[in-house]
């Protein structure tokens, strides 16, 4: 049976009878159609472009609308997709009724299209064309044109828009070319030579459908096909797509996200109709078939639909293929966030490669998502797979809308971009510009490489070097491995020297007593023949010099443990004076702001780390990660007030991690666990500025399982406590939404300012009890302010 509504895709050529609630649009790009000859269909991705131009144009000029063009027209539609001249010479192809359609001719036609920008014109004029009929060169997708990442990429780009601007000026054939576009592309047409000036005479955008519009769109379709709505149906889909992103919604501060939740409304409206039909369908058996409210809700409405829909498909897949579902979709799209994100069409090999080889158990993904009750996917299911089928996402809306997919690509983008300065790392090392990664660079990059499980397919997608990366993780491994097996050998060493000290005087004592009891042999044998007194000379004298010969070395090796000392304290003096020195600096605020630039910190910085790890080998206190951990802290603020993130980063990061491993090893001390709490708090601001969304909710999670915030625990708190509360406390508000209903952070910060109270009361004259006050204080007014705010809003 027919299906009414399309769901996530675009309609298709044979479905124009479904098409209602654009006739105005049509009138309006024929009229300009036949104005220009090039006519650029533009708007937000969900506006419908792509069914505009391929059923309601299409329709309208078969019909002979541009009567001054007839009604016999060529179509030849195509994407860009990294390929525009091989793909339009593929769908020239198919309307050229004397080839034969061979991969041959297929070359020798992608061969003259390069040959110059009136290639097209000299196709047909060479009779490609049949007789009476016009040319419309259909270019959906456009924006794919300015994904050229070299200079060959562009140089075919512009060669490929020539044929364009060219075909529609020979006005002795008649070639009509129309394009759609995502609208925040528009500016990059300004960087190809004449495209710009064309689209300006040619513009169109979409323009958004009115509520009795949209009414048409979601009735149309059930009039033609013999079923019924619900009134009440109809009326609450209209009102939630008018409900789905209101400008007036004060918390949607977002205009981006915002635009994108707009242009999502009649995808998910055709998605969320489509299943209604289908389950409408299963059930009504003989009986007419209806859609209805009730199952209306149970799918989840608008805004929950495709969540709804997409973990049902994910439920029904064997264990295996469900393993796959997130690898898939990651290599079908592509973008730095979900609000600028595209889909990113992909050879069906090309996926199984990304899959290491599984191949069945990608068919069985694709299979499921194109399936007809679904579509997420294309092509459609009557299309067989091959190697060479593209798979592609059936429109954008699905990331944005589907809440995994929207992680998905953000993990993507993350993934992408660690592989990327791991590569850059492995270069620089190869031409001699730095080192390899060691300590927690090294572990961290690990780890990411066990989690992510790169392969060369994925690795091509994000700049290749697969080969060369992994070599230098390894080789930094292999050196960090024999760095550590040196350390351990040094410490043997040492260890072996005592236990040999402790021995030759075992040895020599021993010996002392050997030969005192062998003189006392010898006074008591006295009548001993001259024979054995002789020989017991010898033995005496060869003991003697046994004795003097251990005693030198012994006295040479106490010469070299009292130097080795001497150093390992000369090491550590000198450690501890430089540590003593940079923390002053980053403690004292006169200091402070003596810095003032990035270089002198990192400077500090870099002097700084290496006394650490020498600390922590000589001097058992400064091998604890808390020490350690808080220089490193105050260090990472500093940076953070130099306003340079990418350098506190990772000094917060090491800061952090090094608590996180002492919390899994034992239980944190108060003050260790605010610590924990105000390195996490640096993370989140400096990870807020980078936007990365996924490390900061890494980051509370961590904090949250060591300080849960319930009232037994913080009613037990100690000063320090609820200084680490208050840290954490200050970075959930700078990431989460403050709901006026919420009170409990209020409560929390008033017991916090209650306790620094007494502290301060008990420590007059102590500046951390007079710094935990102001904190409290602090953090206690912006409470209210934000209360305030939520209750002026409510």
């Amino acid at each position: 049976m027919r299906q009414p509504y399309p769901g996530l895709r675009a309609f298709s050529r044979e479905e124009t009878d479904l098409f209602f609630g654009r006739e105005n649009c049509i009138d309006t790009m024929v009229e300009r159609l036949a104005a220009t000859r090039f006519l650029a269909v533009l708007g937000s991705s969900g506006s419908g472009k792509s069914s505009l131009v391929r059923t309601g144009l299409l329709d309208a000029l078969e019909l002979g609308w541009l009567s001054s063009a007839g009604s016999r027209w060529a179509v030849a539609t195509m994407r860009p997709a990294g390929a525009p001249i091989a793909n339009l010479a593929s769908a020239l192809q198919k309307i050229d009724g004397r080839g034969t359609g061979d991969a041959n001719e297929l070359e020798l036609l992608d061969a003259f299209l390069r040959r110059g920008p009136r290639s097209v014109l000299s196709w047909c004029s060479e009779g490609h064309l049949a007789p009476r009929t016009n040319l419309l060169i259909v270019v959906d997708q456009f924006e794919e044109l300015f994904r050229f990442g070299d200079y060959a990429g562009r140089e075919e780009a512009e060669a490929f828009v020539s044929l364009l601007l060219e075909s529609v000026s020979g006005r002795d054939l008649p070639i009509y070319v129309v394009l759609t576009m995502r609208s925040e592309f528009l500016g990059a047409c300004s960087l190809v030579p004449g495209l710009a000036e064309r689209i300006n005479q040619g513009l169109y955008l979409t323009p958004r459908m009115t509520r009795e519009e949209t009414r048409e769109a979601i009735i149309g379709p059930a009039a033609v096909c013999g079923f019924d709505i619900e009134p009440a149906l109809v009326n609450r889909l209209l009102n939630d797509l008018a409900a789905f992103a209101p400008w007036e919604d004060d918390q949607a501060s977002d205009q981006l996200r915002m635009l994108s939740r707009r242009a999502d409304q009649l995808p998910l409206m055709q998605h969320v109709l489509n299943r209604l039909w289908l389950r409408a369908r299963e059930s009504a058996g003989s009986s007419r078939i209806t859609l209805r409210m009730a199952e209306y809700e149970l799918l989840g409405g608008l805004g929950g639909g495709i969540d709804a829909h997409a973990a049902e498909v994910v439920a029904a897949l064997p264990t295996e293929a469900a393993r796959l579902v997130e690898r898939v979709f990651r290599g079908l799209v592509t973008g730095s966030t979900v609000a600028t994100a595209l889909r990113h069409p992909c050879r069906f090999a090309d996926l199984v490669d990304l899959c290491e080889g599984a191949r069945d158990p990608v068919v069985s993904v694709v299979e499921a998502f194109r399936a007809a009750g679904c579509n997420f996917l294309m092509p459609p299911p009557e299309t067989a797979l091959s190697d060479e089928t593209i798979i592609d996402i059936s429109h954008e809306s699905l990331i944005r809308q589907w809440s995994d997919l929207s992680s998905w690509l953000e993990r993507e983008a993350q993934a992408g971009s660690t592989w990327r300065r791991l590569v850059a790392s492995a270069e620089a090392h190869a031409s001699g510009r730095a080192e390899l990664l060691s300590g927690l660079d090294l572990h961290n990059m690990a780890s990411w490489l066990t989690e992510e499980q790169p392969n060369q397919a994925w690795a091509e997608r994000h700049g290749g070097g697969f080969a060369s990366a992994l070599d230098f993780v390894d080789r930094s491994k292999a050196a960090e491995e024999a760095h550590e097996q040196l350390r351990l050998a040094h410490a043997a060493e040492r260890q072996a020297l005592d236990r040999r000290e402790k021995l030759r005087l075992r040895w020599t004592l021993g010996l002392m007593v050997s030969l005192a009891l062998g003189l006392g042999v010898v006074g008591w044998k006295a009548r001993l023949s001259e024979q054995d007194l002789i020989v017991r000379n010898t033995e005496i004298q060869a003991a003697q010099n046994n004795l003097e010969t251990a005693l030198r070395e012994a006295q040479q090796e106490r010469r070299e443990a009292i130097a080795a000392r001497s150093y390992a304290e000369q090491s550590f003096s000198t450690a501890s004076g430089a540590l003593g020195g940079v923390l002053r600096v980053v403690q004292d605020p006169r200091y402070s702001l003596r810095i003032g630039s990035e270089e002198v910190v990192v400077e500090l910085l870099t002097s700084l780390v290496p006394h650490l790890e020498a600390l922590a080998a000589i001097n058992p206190l400064w091998q604890t990660a808390g020490m350690q951990a808080e220089a490193l802290t105050r260090m990472a603020r500093q940076l953070a007030v130099a306003q340079s993130s990418e350098a506190a980063l990772p000094v917060a990061r090491r800061a952090h991690g090094q608590l996180l491993a002492l919390s899994q090893a034992r239980t944190l001390t108060d003050r260790e666990l605010m610590l924990y709490a105000m390195t996490g708090n640096l993370l989140v601001q400096q990870l807020d500025r980078l936007a990365l969304r996924e490390d900061q909710a890494t980051i509370l999670d961590q904090i949250g399982r060591l300080l849960p915030l319930d009232a037994a625990s913080i009613a037990a708190a100690s000063p320090e406590r609820l200084d680490a509360y208050g840290w954490f406390i200050n970075s959930l508000d700078e990431t989460l939404p403050f709901e006026s209903s919420n009170q409990f952070k209020r409560e929390l910060r008033e017991r916090n300012l209650d306790v620094s109270r007494r502290l301060l009361a008990e420590r007059p004259d102590d500046p951390e009890a007079m710094n935990s006050l102001a904190l409290a204080l602090f953090w206690l007014s912006e409470s209210y302010q934000r209360l305030d705010r939520a209750a002026e809003a409510g």
